[in-house]
């Protein structure tokens, strides 16, 4: 889906925060002069970098806004669990297809098309698995970063 005017939020994919309003970054990418016809994302679309796939940038989106004409943008069909999908894309399998289904020039120009993406097996089990796998995740997840921020903590003191 294209914006029509242009005047939503402008966001921009991290690989360490993922999917944010461009304004919370510490260094803000060229802007564009005009978003009209910008791809429109949603809130819990699954969101990637087609440049950046071979790195694992998925992420699914916090916000509503405008995304970059390089990045894909795919809702749920209701068979898979996108949050599971972005941990499961981000795993060294999944990258390591990505690479191999990229194409381009270069690498850094090398770009993962949706046909590409759709012509690689996603292997996930029943959705309640999918959702606890999820949730244990993210416990763990918050877990370390709670750890290593106190570490930090420990050491500006």
């Amino acid at each position: 889906e294209r914006s029509k005017e242009g005047k939503e939020e402008p966001l921009s994919m991290s690989q360490k925060v993922g999917l944010v309003p461009t304004k919370f970054l510490e260094s803000i990418p060229n802007m564009a002069s005009s978003f009209v016809g910008a791809k429109l994302a949603y809130v819990d679309d699954l969101v990637f970098n087609k440049l950046k796939a071979h790195l694992g940038v998925f992420s699914v989106s916090r916000y509503d806004g405008l995304v970059s004409p390089d990045y894909a943008v795919y809702y749920g069909t209701g068979r898979a669990d996108l949050e599971y999908l972005e941990y499961l894309f981000k795993t060294p399998l999944y990258v390591s297809e990505f690479i191999k289904k990229t194409t381009g020039v270069a690498i850094g120009f090398n770009r993962l098309y949706t046909d590409d993406l759709f012509s690689i097996p996603a292997h996930y089990p029943p959705m309640q698995e999918q959702k606890r796998i999820v949730d244990y995740l993210k416990d763990k997840t918050l877990k370390i970063e709670q750890y290593v921020s106190a570490r930090e903590r420990e050491r500006a003191a």
